[in-house]
């Protein structure tokens, strides 16, 4: 909600000389997320420079106490090799990925989305619509109120199909 200081001030007081295995995670995942929010959204060239290198070490530390077999760990990784550009690394940690999960699960929203995202880089049209419609299906199907797949499906058939387009983004809008 970009009350970036009020959350960097409760991160800072985490002790993590205390947390166990699975609360070193967490704690390496908001960081990570929070530094790469602030990067994303900053203006000036030196924070968002040194705000994606801060999410980058946060990641590489998640990365280093997640069990490897685990959704968590190929989440993060995808995340990871994306951000770098590795995107046909990424597309095969996707399949370890979507075969964990169940493909009727949030989680598995997210698989899509990473494959969608992926599809966009590698420039594959039909993949990319395919992709974006799974997330869809899925943030619709399990309540999630941000529902950007929604959002981007909409965009790209506003020049095709500018009534169903609407209707999308009114269903979005209302959510």
């Amino acid at each position: 909600m970009g009350q970036y200081e009020d959350t960097f001030s409760l991160l800072r007081k985490g002790r993590t000389s205390q947390l166990l295995r699975e609360g070193l995670a967490a704690y390496y995942h908001a960081l990570s997320h929070v530094y790469g929010e602030v990067a994303y959204y900053s203006k000036l060239e030196t924070v968002r420079y040194s705000c994606y290198a801060l999410s980058g070490r946060y990641e590489g530390l998640l990365l280093s106490v997640l069990d490897r077999r685990t959704a968590a760990y190929k989440e993060a990784l995808c995340h990871s090799l994306f951000a770098k550009g590795h995107y046909h690394e990424t597309l095969h940690i996707c399949d370890k990925w979507g075969r964990i999960v169940d493909d009727r699960s949030r989680e598995y929203a997210m698989v899509a989305y990473y494959r969608f995202l992926i599809h966009i880089a590698l420039g594959d049209v039909r993949q990319v619509t395919y992709w974006v419609a799974r997330s869809t299906v899925s943030d619709i199907t399990h309540a999630v109120m941000n529902q950007g797949s929604l959002w981007t499906l909409a965009g790209m058939l506003s020049g095709k199909d500018i009534d169903r387009s609407y209707r999308y983004i009114r269903f979005s809008w209302t959510c």
